[in-house]
């Protein structure tokens, strides 16, 4: 199996700190992953197959690659020692490495089509750079559910 994926997302927080006498500030914070690209094995761990024909797929994987991440914050900030509110624009950007672990079932509704539903375990992590050099490391992993359907022409 080879693959390439891409998502991205982001989220707005207030910060726990306020500047003196004031309200509290608050920033967006965007997270794109870009270019994941992976390799891996599958294994068809059950196939169901009563007399009617195939009725039900199940497949396990397992791979390895790599991943570009794009990170970046910025709106209001409180300089915890003066207890000041700033305006800035924070970013890193990187690459690590990922390794996974899915699951897939799917259901045959034709020769040719089938519905299909997977949930994939990533765990890997990339350095801090730019604005957030010295930081702990990314985290890179997450979950990741998926529904689509499969076809295969010439069937």
């Amino acid at each position: 199996m080879l693959g390439a994926e891409a998502g991205g997302g982001s989220a707005a927080s207030t910060s726990r700190a306020t500047p003196d006498g004031g309200a509290p500030v608050a920033q967006r914070t965007a997270l794109d992953l870009t270019g994941v690209q992976w390799a891996g094995v599958e294994w068809t761990a059950l196939r169901w197959r009563p007399a009617a024909g195939e009725r039900l797929r199940v497949t396990l994987g397992a791979g390895a690659g790599a991943a570009a991440y794009r990170l970046r914050q910025w709106g209001a900030f409180v300089d915890a020692e003066r207890r000041v509110a700033y305006e800035d624009d924070f970013r890193s950007r990187g690459r690590g490495a990922v390794a996974y672990a899915q699951a897939a079932v799917a259901v045959p509704v034709r020769r040719w089509l089938a519905v299909q539903g997977d949930v994939r375990r990533q765990a890997g992590s990339a350095p801090m750079t730019d604005d957030f050099a010295g930081f702990d490391r990314l985290d890179l992993g997450g979950t990741r559910l998926g529904v689509g359907v499969t076809v295969r022409p010439g069937r």
